[in-house]
């Protein structure tokens, strides 16, 4: 079954079905290094990476060729200038998104790390 929809804010006041056709991954902000620790910016462009690889793979039908590592950017994001934590906060949350509309939870894996980053973790469906 192809799926073409996934639910965005799911449980919140803004809860809606959103195409994967009109998803656009947020664009990684210039984050300087004094900012938040180098392995959080790092994070965010390998998750950047992987919504992409994944949102592509949706659209052709494709199966998901990969788990989804989402990092825990509601803390580290939170000393950074409103310019910068809005498009990481906004990854994040369509991150969770389609975690939670495509992927599989289970909850013996779910908080993991990774290079030194705290995340939660998405399997793939099999």
């Amino acid at each position: 079954m192809m799926i073409q929809t996934i639910i965005r804010s799911p449980g919140g006041t803004d809860e809606r079905t959103v195409l994967l056709s009109e998803i656009v991954v947020p664009d990684v902000p210039l984050i300087l290094r004094n900012a938040i620790d180098k392995r959080w910016i790092d994070a965010a462009a390998k998750l950047k990476a992987a919504l992409i690889q994944i949102l592509t793979e949706l659209r052709k039908g494709n199966p998901i060729s990969c788990d989804l590592f989402v990092p825990n950017y509601w803390k580290a994001a939170i000393d950074l200038p409103k310019v910068q934590q809005e498009p990481i906060l906004d990854l994040w949350h369509l991150a969770h998104d389609l975690g939670k509309s495509v992927f599989v939870v289970d909850h013996d894996t779910w908080r993991v790390e990774r290079d030194g980053v705290p995340g939660i973790l998405y399997h793939r469906p099999k």
